[in-house]
């Protein structure tokens, strides 16, 4: 009988290990659950179209599953007919995987004038709605370094597919 006791007495210590351990795991899945659910995260960053036009954009895109509120955008460097923009300081609202994007020029024609900046800090503010219903505050700042599409030679409005096709079909290549 002192075995079967001893059995039990050390599987009922087992179970409350194991409820323990599962109690301890279920509290950091839920608490990342909601902080998952809740947490929006606006980013802002340059694009270059890879098209004839080698467009340059800068988007503002949320990349949370949550809201963004209440957005401000402030560059350390002015980018022509970019920074100035009321996008960049009024936008009310940005859902979930929402993006806007704002075109400020060709690459060749960006980086022919020297005064145009190729570094800057950006700085977004906004809100999201927290674990209660009551609005947090968030600010993100990085850096942009703008100087890697610098070294991508750009001639004349000339796309990269044309100037690929003239070297493929040269017959000096040959």
């Amino acid at each position: 009988m002192e075995i079967v006791n001893w059995i039990q007495s050390c599987g009922t210590v087992g179970l409350v290990i194991a409820t323990v351990i599962y109690v301890l795991i279920t509290r950091k899945t839920i608490t990342e659950m909601k902080f998952n659910r809740t947490y929006a995260l606006p980013i802002v960053y340059f694009d270059v179209k890879r098209e004839e036009s080698q467009q340059m954009e800068i988007v503002l895109k949320n990349f949370g599953p949550g809201p963004a509120i209440n957005l401000r955008t402030e560059f350390s460097e002015e980018i022509p007919n970019v920074s100035n923009l009321p996008m960049w300081s009024q936008l009310r609202f940005l859902a979930p995987g929402e993006e806007l994007r704002s075109i400020f020029g060709r690459a060749f024609e960006y980086f022919k004038n020297p005064e145009n900046p190729t570094k800057t800090k950006i700085t977004i503010g906004y809100e999201e709605w927290g674990y209660s219903s009551k609005l947090r505050k968030r600010r993100i700042s990085y850096e942009m370094d703008l100087s890697g599409f610098q070294k991508i030679r750009f001639k004349g409005k000339e796309s990269i597919t044309e100037t690929q096709r003239k070297i493929t079909y040269n017959p000096k290549n040959r």
